[in-house]
């Protein structure tokens, strides 16, 4: 465990680096930048590894995950329509809570944990959202949690449920079956999400036992991973990616105290993940935070070097200087009216766009709907089978239609939609920060035209502008970290990232209202199922089936127009309050400053001589502390 005690100690290092920068930050007249570094800090206290365990169903996913436990404490063999995503991190002793859709958390016994799955399912229009399990598991005890996913591709709104959580994981355990071959699902999964998308990728064959024996499967197992799964692979890996596992069989062995734990690949599969995250996560967890401190250390040097500067000047005329450009310390007022009223316009832009390309999909999905339910095959057969066969196969029809030109349009339609429009706002945005910065430039030039500016390599690169371009720019992502790296960064592709996050967050809308109609389509079955007898039942069935749909896609139509509207309005109603906020304390940062050195000039020689030798130290604390910011990107220590 020593990687996880490395990050152990670098972590604390460089969260008591970024609290002691936001009280310098605060005291620059900047206490918005000091409350970011502090939730930086607070960020990272939190901070922890997530493993996640993703598979088909009965592909022993939860026997994996209890294996690795060293009990039976995951249920197994649950149905995949009421399987739910499971968290599991570390507690001194099994202990387990259901969350539901609706209602508050209440705790389980571990023991009955399947039961309560079942029945919190059963629940008429409610569900799960997670599990959460506690366990002594060594592995969690250093920040890692593992992540149980519904089985994918055996109900669409539960692998949604997988999917979304794919982005937050730092390594994917993809579980296969050594009795089965890897099925076109299977495959499409991982073709479209593994490859240049997830790099950190663990391969599972599961069930090796059942094959230890005979060399020729050996032999073509070894042979689809060379041809499927290595490819897939980054070259540049240190562990070994590619595990035959016997999940049973280590489950037995630490539970029963079997004497097969080795043979059955567990530990050598435990050693890659933690070596993986030791090696390979363990400084990108780091990275951002340390940018943050950096882009923190930069613009106080920045800041000192300015303060100098000011002290320079003498005191009348720094007064004069200072009083003549009131004026222009107004306009800055109306740079930033200028730019939140931009960034209101293409709010309201997209908030239209984005629900008439809503209203549009809706209505073309309404009218292909009769076509959809008339091609389901419902031979006599399955109608004379009685309700729950038909039912399963229409609604399982109505449910994939409508996900998969849900998807189709979210790629195709929606997120090139709303690419197109931040890009426009990148574009018009540009130059009025460029303005606004400037302008902040020319009043400090003209407080100080008589000094000698003095430029120091350190801060040539990126320039201050740029910096506060970056900064700026990284706000519009609505995340901390990507304000402060911002600040190290520079302008480049401050926006590059915005359409992504911003149009994930509008297509999960889209895709989580797909429940009303499935439960719609089932609804009208329900109600239909006297009437079943014979191909005439069957077309009654499908007419109750497309007129209750149709109902439910007009609901649909309404309140996820409105859903994604809201999100529209709220992301960039936090745009434009991110930017407005950070364009305040840019102005009140340099009023503050000036107003500073002037009240110290007021009080004589030895305040201007005091205030002198304190930006000193300041100084030579900010390398101090640049110093350990570096070593908290270091490599751990073998």
């Amino acid at each position: 465990m020593r990687h996880f005690e490395a990050w152990e100690q670098r972590r604390g290092r460089l969260i008591a680096v970024l609290e002691e920068l936001a009280a310098q930050v605060e005291a620059t007249g900047n206490p918005r930048a000091a409350a970011n570094l502090r939730l930086r800090a607070e960020a990272l206290g939190r901070e922890v590894f997530r493993l996640m365990v993703v598979g088909e169903f009965k592909r022993g996913k939860s026997t994996l995950i209890n294996a690795m436990i060293g009990a039976p404490v995951l249920p197994a063999k649950v149905a995949p329509c009421t399987a739910a995503l499971t968290v599991l991190r570390h507690g001194p002793r099994p202990r387990a809570w259901i969350v539901p859709e609706q209602g508050e958390a209440y705790e389980v016994e571990v023991e009955a944990l399947r039961d309560y799955v079942l029945r919190e399912e059963r629940k008429e229009g409610l569900g799960l959202r997670r599990i959460e399990v506690e366990v002594p598991l060594p592995l969690l005890a250093h920040g890692v949690e593992i992540i149980d996913s519904p089985g994918l591709n055996e109900h669409r709104l539960r692998s949604e449920i997988a999917l979304d959580f794919l982005p937050r994981s730092d390594a994917l355990i993809v579980v296969l079956s050594c009795e089965q071959a890897l099925a076109a699902t299977e495959m499409a999964f991982l073709h479209e999400q593994v490859g240049e998308r997830l790099r950190h990728v663990f391969f599972v064959w599961n069930r090796y036992d059942a094959i230890a024996g005979n060399p020729a499967d050996i032999a073509d197992l070894e042979a689809t991973t060379a041809r499927w799964l290595t490819p897939m692979l980054d070259p540049a890996c240190e562990e070994p990616r590619v595990h035959p596992v016997s999940a049973r069989q280590a489950l037995l062995a630490r539970s029963q105290g079997g004497t097969e734990l080795a043979a059955s690949g567990i530990i050598a599969l435990e050693a890659a993940l933690e070596g993986f995250l030791g090696r390979e996560r363990l400084p990108v967890k780091l990275s951002g935070p340390a940018s943050a401190a950096e882009g923190a250390v930069v613009t106080l040097r920045a800041y000192i070097d300015e303060h100098e500067r000011l002290l320079d000047v003498p005191l009348v005329a720094l007064s004069a200087r200072y009083a003549a450009l009131a004026p222009d310390l107004a306009a800055l007022e109306e740079h930033r009216v200028g730019i939140r009223e931009l960034v209101d316009t293409h709010r309201a832009r997209l908030s239209a766009h984005v629900t008439e390309a809503w209203e549009k999909v809706i209505t073309r999905l309404r009218a292909q709907l009769p076509e959809v339910v008339a091609a389901v095959d419902l031979t006599p057969v399955s109608v004379f089978a009685g309700r729950g066969p038909a039912e399963e196969r229409l609604t399982r029809a109505v449910d994939r239609w409508f996900g998969e030109e849900l998807e189709q349009w979210e790629s195709a339609v929606l997120r090139p939609l709303v690419a197109e429009e931040l890009q426009s706002l990148q574009n018009a945005l540009e130059p009025r920060l460029l303005a606004l910065l400037g302008a902040v430039d020319s009043i400090r030039e003209a407080l100080r035209p008589d000094v000698r500016v003095r430029v120091e390599g350190h801060y040539a690169s990126p320039s201050a502008r740029d910096r506060m371009i970056g900064a700026l720019g990284g706000l519009l992502l609505g995340g901390v970290g990507a304000a402060m790296e911002g600040a190290v960064r520079g302008p480049e592709g401050m926006l590059n990232t915005l359409a992504w996050h911003l149009s994930l967050g509008l297509g999960l809308v889209a895709a989580g209202v797909a429940a009303p109609v499935v439960l719609a389509a089932g609804a009208a079955l329900g109600a239909a199922r006297l009437l079943w007898h014979g191909l005439s039942g069957a077309s009654l069935v499908r007419a109750a089936v497309v007129e209750a749909t149709d109902q439910a896609l007009e609901t649909t139509r309404a309140n996820g127009g409105a859903s994604l509207e809201v999100k529209v309005e709220a992301r960039f109603l936090e745009i434009g309050a991110q930017i407005d906020s950070g364009a305040a304390d840019l102005i009140q940062s340099l009023r503050q400053q000036v107003e500073q050195v002037l009240a110290e000039q007021a009080e004589g020689e030895q305040r201007v001589a005091r205030a002198r030798a304190e930006l000193k130290a300041q100084g030579e604390r900010l390398r101090e502390l640049q110093d350990e910011i570096e070593a908290s990107r270091g490599e751990p220590r073998e």
